[in-house]
């Protein structure tokens, strides 16, 4: 009897184990091992597991797992030529020597990256409140070319508004304003579909808090502004803790920019990021017509940007959004402040370039 029970055991246990369908998958160029178990382990000689999800005739959903031999996926996404040969070969084509040297590509891109994430925060460290950019690209022969930037930024720190601001006449004014409104002269809470009113200490101790946020704002906003106002172009942070609540207030008022400053400028991005032929001169018309669209000073609200090249990306934001703000192509500028418009275009080979101006809104 035991060993028939034990039998039976082994038999109920292989039903339970999920089995993959071994099949040639054109995509990849080798063979992959299918799982209709969204939980199913790849074995080792089939390591790299994706997912393939779509509909059923019947309308229901689907999820297969595949896996796929590590040459294979690396072939795939090495792309291009190789991967078409490799296909065409039913996997057979030695393709060693080519993953190598995607790995060691793959490698090097990577380092770029990090030597400019380096280079850009220690010089940002050596430079409080500016932001610092740094560029990066490459030339590939499986990945065509490409670049990109960083860029950071390590802001000047004003001392901190702390508990003993609450002393200060910002607090007490918007303590005042609050006991005085209407809306807050009684205030409730509710339990179990009860509502119960908060006794006068509580309903002075919820107010005191409240006040003390705001006002941790706005005595934070006005510290960073006042020492923003004496370094222009520099990013100035206030951290507040008042209350038990914290938070961090920031403000930058811009150096004006003038556009033989920002064509010198694009002309060393240009350089750096190896721009040239059809793609050099789109991108110096765009930064001329963005020159033109703002100008040193003006009194009207606002500003349209224009459109970018065909196949080209746009993006648009400002450094102070504290005075100016992005809605779409237009720039809205408050009144008496001083703007700082960034913009970034993306050229159709993935290079972007920074176009910085400035406009004065006058009173």
């Amino acid at each position: 009897m035991k060993r028939f029970f034990f039998s039976l055991v082994l038999i109920l246990t292989s039903l339970s184990v999920s089995t993959g369908a071994v099949a040639s998958d054109p995509n990849y160029g080798g063979d992959t091992i299918t799982y209709d178990d969204a939980n199913a382990t790849c074995p080792s000689s089939h390591p790299v597991r994706t997912g393939e999800s779509g509909n059923n005739p019947d309308g229901t959903r689907y999820y297969r797992i595949k896996c796929v031999r590590q040459q294979d996926w690396d072939v795939y996404l090495i792309g291009g030529d190789i991967h078409q040969e490799y296909r065409d070969s039913g996997g057979t084509l030695d393709v060693g020597t080519a993953i190598e040297d995607y790995r060691q590509e793959q490698n090097n891109i990577q380092s770029l990256q990090e030597n400019a994430q380096r280079e850009a925060e220690a010089e940002a460290a050596r430079n409080p409140g500016v932001q610092v950019c740094r560029n990066w690209s490459y030339s590939s022969q499986y990945s065509g070319s490409g670049s990109g930037g960083v860029c950071t930024i390590v802001p000047l720190q004003t001392s901190s508004v702390v508990e003993t601001d609450r002393t200060s006449s910002v607090y007490q004014s918007v303590r005042a304003e609050l006991e005085a409104d209407p809306q807050y002269a009684v205030l409730r809470y509710g339990v179990n579909n009860q509502t119960f009113d908060y006794s006068p200490t509580e309903r002075a101790a919820l107010l005191d808090q409240w006040a003390a946020n705001m006002a941790g704002e706005e005595l934070a906003r006005n510290r960073a502004r006042r020492i923003a106002e004496q370094n222009p172009g520099k990013q100035v942070c206030t951290d507040w803790a008042l209350a038990g609540q914290s938070g961090q207030v920031c403000s930058y008022l811009p150096v004006a920019i003038t556009t033989s400053a920002m064509l010198s400028e694009l002309k060393t991005q240009i350089s750096d990021l190896e721009i040239a032929g059809r793609e050099k001169r789109k991108v110096n018309n765009f930064a001329m017509k963005v020159a033109n669209r703002i100008p040193d000073e003006m009194t009207k609200r606002r500003v349209l940007l224009p459109k970018a090249p065909k196949n080209y990306s746009l993006s648009i934001a400002t450094a102070n959004p504290e005075s100016c703000r992005v809605k779409g192509r237009r720039v809205l500028v408050k009144k008496g402040e001083m703007c700082e418009v960034n913009v970034s275009l993306t050229t159709p080979s993935e290079k972007t370039v920074q176009i910085n101006q400035t406009v004065e809104r006058k009173k």
